[in-house]
Formats: C-alpha cells, structure tokens, sequence
C-alpha cells in the first residue's frame, strides 16, 4: 500500500467517524457516508477498514461510547495531520520551487560567511 493510498484511506474513515466525535453520536449520517466513501473497496486495506467502521457504526447505534472511543482514539485528527505533514514533507515539499526570500537569506548569509573569511586573512 503505497503511502497515497493510506493517506486517501485515512481521509476517508476522518470522515465516516467525524459524525461519531459529537453526543449524541450520529451513527446514520456514519453510515450514510461510509456507503458512499467505502463502496467499492479495491485492496484488502479498503475491505478490512470497511468491516472495522462498520462495526465502530454498529457499537455507536447501540450506545456502546467506550468501544466507539476506542476507534477514535486509533483515528485522531492529530495523527491524521502528522501523517499528512510527513507525506506533505516526502512528496510535495522537494518539488517546490524555493522562496525567493529564503534564497536571499541563504545569498545574504553566503555573502557575511565571504566577509568574515575574507577579512580574517
């Protein structure tokens, strides 16, 4: 599973389990979503994460809150954001042009690093 595809994966169980964040839990719109989101499930990845929602859906129509919890707490919005900094890091970064401030800076700091050398002899 490359990482793309778990970053897609990831943003889509974000989004099935937002409506379970808030009491009362809204399993329904839970449910609605997944359907949409998880309809074709093309990788076990897909399939084995559809059964998990699925029975986190089930625990919350049935008011079970510590076992609804527990999935949340695997699927924080903190650990969705340091996934996608890491990803942004490794895939978008490096590819992106360079601030024309930072190469000032970097110009700048080469030219002191110049004097300081060249005053030295």
């Amino acid at each position: 599973e490359s990482t793309f595809e778990s970053l897609n994966l990831e943003l889509r169980t974000q989004a099935v389990l937002q409506p379970l964040r808030d009491l009362p839990m809204n399993w329904r719109d839970g449910k609605k979503i997944l359907d949409q989101l998880f309809k074709n499930c093309a990788t076990p990845a897909e399939s084995t994460r559809k059964k998990q929602l699925c029975s986190t859906l089930n625990h919350a129509q049935q008011k079970q809150v510590d076992k609804v919890q527990t999935c949340l707490e695997k699927h924080t919005m903190q650990k969705l954001q340091a996934f996608m900094d890491k990803f942004l890091e490794r895939t978008i970064v490096p590819r992106l042009p360079e601030c024309t401030i930072f190469q000032m800076l970097r110009r700048q700091s080469e030219q002191e690093k110049e004097d300081v050398v060249g005053g030295d002899g």
